[in-house]
């Protein structure tokens, strides 16, 4: 990604696949964040939850996990 063989690098481009940031505003049903928190995401950030690996809290492992680094969610965004 950092020389753009993708072709979709945004520069300037830092590198990394974990993500780290400030809550700016919440939703009206958010309980566990609050404006000011610092926050952050791992790799693996989606996973099905139905899978032998998810019932065993081994997300990592699903076949169906959606990473931060170039991958599409699940609904296709």
């Amino acid at each position: 990604m950092s020389k753009n063989e993708w072709y979709n690098t945004m520069y300037p481009f830092v590198p990394g696949h974990e993500l780290v940031g400030v809550v700016t505003e919440v939703g009206s049903k958010v309980e566990k964040f609050k404006v000011g928190d610092k926050v952050g995401v791992g790799y693996v950030i989606d996973s099905c939850r139905s899978c032998q690996n998810c019932d065993d809290n081994l997300e990592n492992y699903c076949p169906k996990y959606t990473v931060t680094c170039g991958a599409k969610y699940r609904d296709g965004t």
